[in-house]
C-alpha cells in the first residue's frame, strides 16, 4: 500500500478511531509526561544544561501561563488559583474541541495531525492539573533573541498544525473541485 493510499483511508468503524487516538496519547502524551519527569528530577534547581553553545540549551522553567505568555494580563484580574482553573478550564475545553474535530475528520490524513495536537494539549494540561504549572526546558536562543522556553508538548501541537494547515490547504478534496470544473 503506498503512503497517499494509506493516508486516504478511512477508518472502517468508530472503535478504529478510538483505538488509533487512544495511540496517540499513548505514545506522544505519555512520552511528554516521561521527559517532563526526567527533566524536573535532573534540572530543577540546577544549572542550565548546553547543546550548542550560543543556541541550544536544557533549562528547567517552571510555566504558569500558555504559549508565548499569550495570558499573562489575566494575572492581574485573577488569583494564582484562580488563574490555574482558567487555564486548566480553556485547554480542557481546547482539548475536547479538537477530540470533536477528530471524530468528525473522515481520513486518516486529516486524524494524524489532529492526533498529535490532542496529544500534545493533554500532555501540558495534565502536567498542569499534577503540578499546578507546565515545565518548560527546551531553550533556543541567538545572542540577545531567546526564542520561548517549549517542551516536547509544544513540539506535538506545532508539527500537528503545521501538517493540518498543509492538509487542508494542499490536499484537501475542495481543491480538487476545482480541477474538475475546468
Amino acid at each position: 500500500m503506498k503512503i497517499q493510499e494509506f493516508l486516504n483511508q478511512k477508518p472502517k468503524c468508530v472503535w478504529c478511531k478510538v483505538l488509533l487516538l487512544v495511540f496517540f496519547i499513548l505514545i506522544f502524551t505519555g512520552s511528554d509526561l516521561i521527559v517532563k519527569e526526567v527533566v524536573t528530577q535532573n534540572l530543577k534547581n540546577k544549572p542550565e544544561v548546553t547543546v550548542i553553545r550560543g543556541f541550544w540549551s536544557f533549562h528547567y522553567v517552571v510555566n504558569d501561563d500558555i504559549g508565548f505568555s499569550i495570558l499573562r494580563w489575566v494575572s492581574n484580574f485573577l488569583n494564582t488559583h484562580q488563574k490555574w482553573i482558567f487555564l486548566v478550564i480553556l485547554q480542557g475545553v481546547g482539548s475536547l474541541v479538537v477530540i470533536g474535530f477528530y471524530f468528525y475528520s473522515n481520513t486518516v490524513k486529516l486524524m494524524i495531525p489532529l492526533g498529535l495536537i490532542v496529544s500534545g494539549a493533554l500532555g501540558n494540561v495534565i502536567d498542569r492539573i499534577i503540578r499546578g504549572y507546565v515545565v518548560d526546558y527546551v531553550m533556543w536562543y541567538y545572542k540577545d533573541f531567546i526564542w520561548p522556553i517549549f517542551n516536547l508538548a509544544d513540539v506535538y501541537t506545532v508539527i500537528g498544525a503545521c501538517l493540518l494547515f498543509i492538509v487542508v490547504f494542499f490536499f484537501s478534496k475542495d481543491l480538487d473541485l476545482k480541477e474538475k470544473s475546468s
